[in-house]
């Protein structure tokens, strides 16, 4: 699985890393998110937050692989135009 974490930018800080099995997952996770308008935090302020992945997880060895960090996508761009 691979490994992914949402930096803060305004805060300045990492969040946990979250986990899933591809990055379209991760983005589908992170737009779902940041277009539930009860989600405060991302719905609110999604220009402050970044999608990276930052390495992989094998479930069967528990071992963690670090990878130089990749952007995935800028919260703000996984906004829904709202009607």
């Amino acid at each position: 699985m691979k490994l992914f974490v949402i930096k803060d930018t305004k805060a300045n800080y990492y969040m946990q890393p979250q986990l899933y099995r591809t990055s379209a997952e991760a983005v589908r996770a992170c737009s779902n998110s940041v277009n539930d308008k009860n989600n405060g935090l991302f719905a609110k302020n999604a220009e402050d937050f970044v999608l990276f992945e930052i390495g992989e997880w094998d479930e069967q060895s528990g071992n963690i692989s670090p990878c130089d960090k990749k952007h995935i996508a800028d919260m703000i761009d996984l906004r829904q135009p709202t009607e």
